[in-house]
């Protein structure tokens, strides 16, 4: 199986910033101690790659995806030429305009697996309230006494979850069901909201105490269970924010350290995880599905965002095609994630991405700032001997170039045959491994090709070859 194209660019020629073989060696055989983290359920080993949909309203200057259900339903909101924003349901295919009535402004939040939406409105005037739409009919969610109501979340059993602010400006967090509202509201604190709920009616939010009165200006995690409260704070957290929980009660967020970055967590049974893409400055989950995959996005070190899917200890960088930006917003009970990204004009449009598994290992490379990285998900192939390759293609001279340790990019002429393997040994979880530096190399088109085969020989054995391409404009 040859795996799908990305359409990504990379320059490549000799005189390239190339990181020592050494220290490309050493990163790929630690990356599977530093750069895994222990998984949040048990994954059958399969490689994944992804495909991609753009998600465009039919007549919207942009759109935005934000929830999908296990059917394939994706919601969201998008903005017309008039500069109103509405929601939307895309289905198989097909768009449908979500606007509960009287409406200015509308975005649909998430959906659950029986086809209920949630979302929020604005009235004319201003107001801002939250809506359920099932069965073609809109439910108007405002609690009693509140002058803002904000859904959530929704449970596949359609209890809903949100925050609201009552007159007195305080923020409560609310649970919705059987059409009785519920507030929630951490003992002593002065701050409360609802993120997500399970099946079972568990809730995971955050709360906090009035700086003024307590002194202290930070926020708690907590999980909501028959009427009690569990406090969640990861070590060292200075500061922390679930957003989601699956029905198997993992929960996931982010906080801010101790150095004041932004990492993210996984917690389930007392236990907490880390959940930080290797070679990131800020890592921020989104997202849980019943499998226990986690969606997020994260920063490099450039202040780039980028998206990953992180399954059973492995990151999986989520490359849409032509995307400058890309970040996630939901993941479903399959793996297929929804977001938006930014392309090279900056316009904003929605993304499907549809996993694809495979016992088949699978190579990406990506730019990572100004560095070229690469990532590999060996599938069942983990630990079996095999070839590495990195090999470039200069187009105006026709020449190609081999790496190999330890004497980095050579050119080798038009004559494929005198390629070496850069690598060989066993094929391992790889996760943004840092291959060469960009900078000083001059203008031009090149082309990068990553692969792995599965048979240690030194030779290029085309028949069972896995790679991918990387290709890149330098102005």
């Amino acid at each position: 199986m040859i795996l799908p194209i990305l359409a990504v660019r990379i320059p490549i020629i000799q005189a390239s910033k190339a990181i020592s073989g050494a220290s490309i060696m050493s990163k790929l055989a630690l990356s599977p101690i530093c750069g895994l983290l222990i998984a949040l359920t048990t994954q059958e080993a399969s490689a994944v790659s992804y495909t991609y949909i753009a998600l465009d309203m039919p007549g919207a200057s942009n759109t935005d995806a934000k929830g999908i259900n296990e059917v394939s339903q994706v919601v969201g909101s998008y903005l017309d030429t008039s500069g109103i924003t509405h929601g939307f349901i895309y289905n198989v295919g097909n768009y449908s305009t979500l606007d509960p009535s009287g409406a200015i402004y509308t975005s649909a939040r998430t959906v659950n697996a029986n086809g209920q939406i949630v979302g929020t409105y604005q009235d004319a005037s201003g107001t801002t309230r939250s809506f359920i739409f099932s069965g073609g009919y809109y439910t108007t969610l405002t609690v009693p006494g509140s002058t803002y109501t904000y859904a959530n979340g929704i449970s596949a059993s359609g209890q809903v979850v949100g925050t609201y602010l009552d007159t007195s400006s305080v923020t409560h967090g609310f649970i919705f069901s059987g059409g009785n509202y519920t507030s929630l509201d951490v003992p002593g604190a002065d701050y409360t909201s609802a993120q997500g709920i399970s099946s079972s009616g568990q809730v995971v939010g955050e709360y906090s105490y009035n700086p003024y009165t307590s002194g202290v200006n930070v926020e708690y995690g907590f999980i909501y269970s028959g009427g009690g409260y569990t406090n969640l704070a990861p070590p060292s957290a200075s500061s922390t924010h679930p957003i989601d929980i699956n029905d198997s009660g993992q929960v996931v967020g982010s906080y801010w350290g101790a150095s004041n970055n932004l990492l993210s967590f996984g917690y389930g049974g007392g236990v907490y995880i880390m959940l930080n893409m290797p070679g990131a400055t800020y890592t921020s989950a989104q997202g849980i599905n019943a499998k226990g995959q986690v969606v997020g996005w994260y920063n490099d070190a450039c202040g780039t965002t980028r998206s990953f899917v992180y399954t059973g200890g492995y990151y999986t960088t989520l490359a849409v095609p032509g995307a400058t930006q890309t970040s996630p917003a939901g993941i479903s009970a399959n793996g297929q994630v929804v977001g938006y990204y930014i392309d090279s004009k900056n316009n904003r449009h929605g993304f499907l991405a549809i996993p694809n598994y495979s016992p088949a290992p699978a190579p990406s490379i990506y730019q990572n700032c100004n560095q070229i990285a690469i990532s590999l998900d060996p599938g069942s192939y983990q630990g079996a001997n095999g070839d590495w390759w990195f090999v470039a293609y200069e187009p105006t001279s026709g020449h190609w170039y081999s790496y190999t340790y330890p004497r980095q990019w050579r050119d080798i002429g038009t004559d494929l045959n005198n390629i070496t393997p850069a690598y060989q040994g066993p094929l391992s979880n790889s996760t943004n491994v840092p291959l060469f530096n960009t900078k000083g190399i001059p203008s031009g088109i090149y082309s990068l090709y990553f692969g792995v085969d599965t048979n240690m020989n030194g030779v290029l054995d085309m028949n069972q070859i896995y790679y991918t391409e990387y290709k890149l404009t330098v102005p």
